[in-house]
């Protein structure tokens, strides 16, 4: 049996989240900050009536930020995931998305080369280590300001 996850980059990094939380994806949006926001919930967007909140996953996940290029083709490819876990709808923006990968049960393993807050499972995919995270803790945490581990 296998399962149906998204593949995403941030910071050089591979993730994967179940495609059962994602509702879409769209390109950059622009982001209206929140005054006294954290670094965690940068800001907003506006999309079908709704102001939707912003997890910026390089701060939840202490990702280092790597010199951004000026390569336009690579800022092109920006995109925001927009999520939902019970009530909440959140987004996440990412570097880059590929398409959605059936990932067989047997490959899905327990973290052991990616430790970082939220890594559900980890999994050897296109070439390199994938961490799968724990996207309903990480909002959460997010949206109730806990702190992630």
């Amino acid at each position: 049996m296998s399962r149906a996850f998204l593949p995403f980059e941030i910071e050089g990094n591979a993730f994967l989240i179940e495609t059962n939380r994602v509702r879409e994806i769209l390109g950059q949006q622009s982001l209206t900050q929140i005054p006294h926001g954290s670094k965690r919930l940068p800001g907003v967007f506006a999309h079908k009536g709704l102001a939707i909140p912003v997890i910026d996953l390089a701060a939840v996940l202490d990702l280092t930020a790597q010199a951004r290029s000026e390569d336009q083709s690579k800022e092109n490819r920006r995109r925001t995931i927009v999520i939902q876990v019970g009530d909440d709808v959140a987004a996440l923006v990412v570097d880059e998305v590929w398409e959605v990968s059936q990932i067989p049960e047997k490959e899905l393993k327990e973290v052991r080369l990616t430790p970082r807050a939220f890594a559900q499972m980890e999994v050897q995919w296109s070439q390199q280590v994938a961490t799968v995270l724990d996207i309903e803790s990480m909002v959460h945490a997010c949206m109730q300001g806990e702190s992630g581990a």
